[in-house]
């Protein structure tokens, strides 16, 4: 049920920022205060971050599907906003994957790749544009064609299940269940039964309590990194 996938998710980014910051503390208590901890819990953190996204499959989707499925378009905004800001394609090409595994129908799957990778060959241009691939442009370019090739495959099995299921005279019906599922005419999530405002309302201050602490234990490493960069004799 959705508690239960929420209560699985939260566990992830729970464990890996005690993790962190575990990590930290680790990085103040020994007198050498060695970098590498430091660093270490600094991605750590991140990561944790970034797995609290509200979007499928990433863990803060897992969480915030019970509060409300309008989340997911928060979470979009900010990978979109992360692929833009890091000038990656794993990222876009990241976009392209997660859809194999979005619970939606499959006809949204393949025009909602369609979409990314306009939107990755549109970030691609404005960087070459301006100069600022670098030795990157190759990689680009690897990452495009694979998102193509993503999507053809997408298309061309959203294209037989249609074809099935025009001919589901022909099918058994065991054949055409599976076929009709596949196609997913509504999301699943959405077939679960709603949560009470209660069990909505004590998950969100949940995942807003995690990712508020997470976000503060990486603000305060930032500023550590930089005192320790200011404070070493080669500063």
């Amino acid at each position: 049920d959705r508690e239960k996938e929420a209560f699985v998710g939260y566990g992830g980014p729970f464990l890996g920022t005690l993790g962190a910051l575990a990590l930290f503390g680790l990085w103040i208590v020994l007198p050498s205060h060695p970098s590498v901890l430091l660093i270490t819990s600094f991605f750590a953190t991140f990561m944790n971050l970034f797995n609290l996204t509200p979007i499928r499959p990433l863990d803060g989707g897992r969480i915030t599907q019970i509060i409300s499925d309008r989340f997911m378009y928060v979470g979009a905004l900010v990978l979109a906003g992360f692929a833009v800001l890091m000038s990656s394609p794993i990222l876009w090409l990241g976009w392209v994957l997660f859809l194999g595994s979005a619970k939606i129908e499959t006809r949204l799957k393949v025009c909602f790749g369609i979409i990314v990778e306009a939107l990755m060959l549109l970030h691609f241009l404005v960087l070459l544009h301006f100069g600022r691939l670098g030795a990157n442009e190759g990689f680009w370019l690897m990452c495009l064609i694979f998102a193509t090739i993503t999507n053809l495959m997408r298309y061309r099995r959203y294209a037989f299940l249609k074809y099935m299921l025009k001919h589901k005279e022909e099918l058994s019906e065991g054949s055409f269940k599976r076929y009709e599922y596949e196609t997913a005419l509504a999301q699943i999530t959405q077939e679960l039964p709603v949560a009470s405002a209660r069990v909505r309302i004590k998950w969100f201050l949940l995942y807003a309590g995690l990712f508020i602490f997470t976000a503060l234990l990486m603000a305060i490493q930032i500023v550590a990194m930089a005192q320790s960069a200011l404070a070493s004799p080669g500063a």
